[in-house]
């Protein structure tokens, strides 16, 4: 059933076109995980006066969530792309075979 299912996928695009969807998310979520904590702070430099003070790890509430997400899509992309792409090697026989 994996077999029809990688064919279908293969010859028909949607393969193509949903290694493309994954890729895409993982580059937007890597895009967010670095604009959170500039946005964080532009934010608070704008809103909160000086007085407040907020610790520094309050920026890595923002920014890790969305690295660990990318670097999920981007995990599921390589093994999709692994799987329907790229064949296993096949093991040779380690029997002698006659040399021409």
């Amino acid at each position: 059933m994996l077999r029809k299912l990688k064919a279908a996928l293969v010859e028909s695009y949607v393969g193509a076109i949903g290694l493309g969807w994954v890729f895409a998310n993982a580059i937007s979520h890597f895009i967010g995980a670095v604009a959170a904590p500039v946005t964080f702070l532009v934010t608070r430099r704008a809103v909160l006066t000086k007085e407040t003070n907020l610790p520094p790890w309050w920026t890595m509430r923002d920014f890790l969530p969305e690295l660990f997400r990318a670097s999920l899509y981007l995990v599921l992309g390589y093994l999709l792309l692994r799987w329907l792409y790229y064949p296993r090697a096949r093991r040779r026989s380690s029997g002698k075979t006659a040399q021409r």
